[in-house]
């Protein structure tokens, strides 16, 4: 897990772990609203797929929920993520 800090404040992490020895998963990455469209969330992205590439790793996968734009476009256009499946899920009331 990464966290970044503004001063003593703790303002956002990315969580992520290992899948197999070729593959890390990206987890969570969550910043204090005030902090949003400020380059947080692709840092510490960023970071963890420096981490990877550093110690070997082949991919890393990870996902976002397909409403969420901002970070989709973190993901696809500022850190090259590609979409590689879907999954729709689905919910009933009863």
């Amino acid at each position: 897990m990464y966290i970044a800090k503004h001063g003593d404040r703790y303002i956002g992490y990315s969580h992520f772990r290992e899948l197999n020895n070729q593959q890390l998963q990206q987890g969570i990455t969550a910043v204090i609203k005030e902090y949003w469209n400020q380059g947080v969330a692709t840092a510490l992205k960023a970071r963890i797929l420096k981490f990877g590439k550093d110690h070997g790793y082949q991919i890393i996968e990870g996902s976002h929920r397909n409403n969420n734009i901002p970070m989709r476009t973190v993901n696809e256009q500022k850190l090259g993520f590609v979409p590689n499946s879907s999954e729709i899920r689905f919910e009933k009331i009863i």
